[in-house]
């Protein structure tokens, strides 16, 4: 069964018992739920209508042209790949939720993440966030920060997909598609 369609079975069938908070590892919400009839039935039916968001697909890619150039002709696709979002089971750092897996369990597809550069411990790194509420998932592993300041410092560097992973486990987790573009040399421009 799918997801979406196994969430909105739950949201509708058991959402009123906190059946729909349980499934989503938010215990406490649940039990008030079971004790309230889903809130007096308000939250039963937020959840019914939260369930029914769609959940991104992993098949949902940005296009790319086969002569590596990106949407943007202005813009040569110098590479991408694939790779996880570390850190993603402590406090945030920024926005409005205290730890990264709530701010995982909030994040849709329509959302777009950013990649904010610092420093920590003297050293590069980047932040995963939410451009919408500015609350962070977590950060890229130390090797690749340091990879993409080494080799990639004159190019523009950009999270083109995710996938929110883990939905029926305990943890959440996120995979980005990461792109790194430089300006065209051929693009004359007036």
């Amino acid at each position: 069964m799918q997801e979406q369609s196994k969430q909105v079975i739950i949201a509708i069938f058991l959402g009123w018992l906190g059946g729909y908070r349980f499934y989503k590892k938010q215990y406490v919400l649940g039990i008030i739920y079971l004790f309230t009839c889903g809130l007096f039935g308000i939250g039963w039916i937020v959840d019914i209508i939260q369930s029914c968001r769609p959940i991104k697909n992993t098949d949902q890619q940005n296009s790319i042209n086969s002569d590596n150039t990106s949407d943007d002709s202005n813009l040569i696709i110098v590479t991408e790949f694939h790779t996880k979002v570390v850190g993603v089971t402590y406090e945030c750092e920024t926005g409005p939720y205290s730890y990264r897996q709530r701010a995982l369990e909030e994040l849709s597809y329509r959302d777009t993440l950013i990649l904010v550069p610092y420093l920590f411990d003297l050293k590069p790194a980047y932040r995963v966030v939410n451009k919408k509420n500015s609350a962070d998932i977590g950060n890229l592993s130390a090797e690749l920060a340091k990879e993409i300041t080494e080799k990639y410092s004159d190019c523009n560097i950009e999270i083109v997909d995710f996938y929110v992973t883990g939905r029926d486990a305990k943890t959440l987790g996120c995979n980005l598609k990461i792109r790194i573009t430089k300006p065209n040399p051929n693009d004359v421009t007036e």
